[in-house]
C-alpha cells in the first residue's frame, strides 16, 4: 500500500487575484473489475470448540497436586492435570495382589491332589482289569478323585476373584492421576490443592483445539443451497481475515422465531489464533456464478441515499451511484443504480477514488492522481456478500 504525504493546497487564483474555486482534490484510485463470482449472502455466527468437557476425578481422596492452570495446553492421554492421595488405594492393591498370590498356591496344591487321586484310581482301574482290587477300593477312589477335582474348580474360581479384585485394585490406583482426555486447553482450574475430592468431583474444564467450528445461522430460504463437506468462506471480524473452512454439519431443527437453522463449518484454529466466543460472517452461497462489476472496498461510500463511488474522468470527479451486492476479500461486487439515463456508468477499467475522496466537494470537481492502485489478480471462483447490503 502506497503511503502519502499530501500538503495542503492553496486556493487557485486568476491573473487579477480574484477566487477561480478549489483547487484539484488529491486522490489515490483504484480500478473496477470484472470478476466471475458466485453471489453469496453474509450470515452472522460465533465461534464454538468442537469439544469441551468438565474432567471429573473417578475417584474419592485428597487432592495432593493441581498440575496445570488456567490457559495451559494439554495433551490427551498424556497431560497430567491433577493427582489423589493414593495410600488408600496402594494398601488396597498390596492387599489384592497378596490374596491372588495365595490364591495361586491353592490352585497348585489342589491341582496337585487331584493329579494324585487321578494316578490312584487309574492303578486301581488297572488292578480292578487283572481282579486284583476289589470294586470298593476303585469307588472310593473316584470319589477321591471327584471331590480334589471340584476342590481344583473352586480354586481356579478363587483365583479369577482375585484377579478381579487385584485389576479392580491396580484400576483404582491409576485412576489417582486425572489425564486430560483430549488435546485442548484449559479454561477453567475447578479444585485446588488439599480438597477433598468425591467421585465425580470437578477438577478442571478443557476446550478442544486444533480445530474449531463456526456456528452460524442460516435463514431457511438459503439453508437447502448448503451441502455439507463443501467449502465455505468465513470471516472472523476481531482479526479482519478471512478462512475457508467446509461445512460440516446442517442441523435439521430451527429456530422458530427467526427462521433460521444453525450450520457448522470446521475450521482449523490456526494454532490457536482462531478462539471460541469470536464472532464471524460467514458467506453463503445464493446463486450461480456470473460476471460482475467489483471495486476496492475503500471505493464505496455509505451515503442517506444510497452508496456511491467516485470516478476520476478527464481529470474531474464524477459522482456514481451503486448498489452494493457482495464483498469478495478486499472488493465489492456492485451493480450501478443509473437514475439518469444520460449519467455515466461504472465500467471495467474505471478507475475509483480509494482515498481522498473527503476532499471531492462537487461532481466535477478537478481531481489529481496522486498514485494509482495495481489491478487485483484474477478472482477465484468464490464470492461473499457484505454485511448489511
Amino acid at each position: 500500500m502506497v503511503v502519502l504525504g499530501l500538503a495542503g493546497a492553496a486556493s487557485a487564483q486568476g491573473p487579477g487575484g480574484e477566487d477561480a474555486g478549489p483547487p484539484p482534490a488529491l486522490v489515490r484510485v483504484g480500478l473496477v473489475e470484472v470478476q466471475t463470482l458466485q453471489k453469496r449472502w453474509d450470515v452472522i455466527g460465533q465461534l464454538r470448540e468442537v469439544r469441551q468437557s468438565i474432567v471429573a476425578a473417578e475417584v474419592a481422596g485428597k487432592v495432593v497436586q493441581v498440575a496445570v492452570e488456567e490457559g495451559d495446553p494439554v495433551v490427551g492421554g498424556e497431560t497430567v492435570l491433577a493427582r489423589i492421595d493414593g495410600v488408600w488405594a496402594q494398601t488396597q492393591l498390596a492387599k489384592a495382589e497378596a490374596d491372588l498370590a495365595a490364591a495361586h498356591g491353592a490352585e497348585a496344591e489342589a491341582k496337585a491332589q487331584l493329579d494324585k487321586s487321578q494316578s490312584d484310581l487309574d492303578e486301581l482301574t488297572k488292578l480292578m482289569q487283572q481282579r486284583a482290587a476289589k470294586q470298593r477300593e476303585l469307588n472310593d477312589a473316584k470319589a477321591r478323585r471327584d471331590a480334589d477335582a471340584a476342590r481344583l474348580a473352586q480354586a481356579v474360581a478363587g483365583v479369577r476373584a482375585a484377579e478381579a479384585q487385584r485389576d479392580r485394585s491396580q484400576s483404582e490406583v491409576d485412576r489417582l492421576i486425572v489425564l486430560a482426555p483430549f488435546d485442548g486447553v484449559v479454561v477453567r482450574k475447578m479444585i485446588e490443592v488439599g480438597e477433598w475430592a468425591e467421585v465425580g468431583s470437578s477438577v478442571a474444564q478443557i476446550v478442544s483445539r486444533g480445530q474449531i467450528d463456526a456456528v452460524i445461522n442460516v435463514p431457511e430460504s438459503l439453508v437447502n443451497q448448503v451441502e455439507v463437506g463443501a467449502p465455505m468462506a468465513v470471516y472472523v471480524e476481531p482479526l479482519g481475515t478471512e478462512f475457508v473452512g467446509r461445512v460440516r454439519a446442517v442441523i435439521p431443527m430451527g429456530e422458530s422465531a427467526s427462521r433460521t437453522f444453525p450450520v457448522k463449518v470446521r475450521l482449523n484454529d490456526q494454532g490457536g489464533e482462531l478462539k471460541a466466543g469470536m464472532s464471524v460472517v460467514a458467506r453463503v452461497p445464493t446463486g450461480q456464478r456470473a460476471d460482475l462489476l467489483t471495486v476496492p472496498r475503500d471505493a464505496v461510500l455509505r451515503t442517506p441515499t444510497g452508496s456511491v463511488v467516485w470516478a476520476v474522468l478527464d481529470d474531474r470527479a464524477v459522482r456514481i451511484p451503486v448498489e452494493v451486492l457482495f464483498g469478495h476479500k478486499d472488493r465489492y461486487a456492485v451493480r450501478p443504480r443509473r437514475r439518469d439515463p444520460d449519467a455515466v456508468t461504472l465500467a471495467a477499467q474505471m478507475p475509483v477514488v480509494i482515498e481522498g475522496a473527503e476532499r471531492i466537494l462537487f461532481p466535477g470537481q478537478p481531481a489529481q492522481v496522486v498514485s494509482e492502485t495495481a489491478p487485483g489478480a484474477e478472482a477465484d471462483a468464490d464470492g461473499e456478500p457484505a454485511s448489511g447490503s
